[in-house]
């Protein structure tokens, strides 16, 4: 267990929205600090918005994000992690070259093309 973190006080498995700032500082990993809406079953079907660093679409989190809620959950990473998790997207090129590059290699990759079963 990690001794710096701590449980969500008076958490509850019945919410509309997660928010998750997956910085890999160990959270991906220790499934008993996850909010209770997402280790219950409930009778909401939660959205939820994930920060993801690198490295990314990997670790339980994810695991469990893409097996369970992939068809609400919302990613945002910044490109430089996208390069960092063996992506090839061109740097310093037009934005259209740039957002090629990220379709393609989101349906084609398959380091990261698991973010591409997301709902955004």
């Amino acid at each position: 267990m990690v001794q710096d973190w701590q449980k969500v006080v008076d958490d509850t498995k019945d919410v509309d929205l997660i928010i998750l700032d997956d910085a890999d500082l160990g959270f991906r990993d220790h499934s008993e600090l996850w909010p209770a809406a997402l280790q219950e079953k409930s009778k909401n079907h939660p959205w939820i918005l994930l920060k993801m660093a690198c490295p990314l679409a990997q670790g339980p989190l994810w695991d469990h994000l893409h097996k369970n809620f992939s068809d609400r959950l919302i990613v945002v990473a910044t490109v430089d992690d996208l390069r960092l998790s063996e992506v090839q997207i061109s740097q310093t090129l037009s934005w259209e070259r740039t957002a090629q590059d990220v379709f393609w290699e989101l349906v084609h990759n398959p380091c990261i093309n698991s973010v591409s079963h997301c709902a955004m």
